[in-house]
């Protein structure tokens, strides 16, 4: 956790930076021909890198570990 926690970008600078892109991208959808669930399927990622960087910012291991298993149960991109 430790370790983690110290990363230089931190998960939660890198969560900050992906949200930030999303953004960007849903306003450009169009032009990039990126579909409402493609949207839709990578923001459900963001949530749970979200969640991630949460729970390293907090440094309780449960809760890290609870993120890593609902990651664990979605598909790889």
């Amino acid at each position: 956790m430790h370790h983690l926690a110290g990363l230089d970008p931190s998960f939660t600078s890198l969560v900050v930076d992906l949200e930030r892109y999303m953004e960007i991208i849903k306003k450009l959808k169009d032009a990039l021909d990126i579909t409402d669930s493609d949207i839709e399927f990578v923001a459900e990622y963001i949530v749970l890198a979200r969640s991630l960087a949460e729970s390293i910012d907090s440094g309780c291991s449960d809760n890290l570990g609870a993120a890593v298993a609902a990651l664990d149960e979605k598909p790889y991109i």
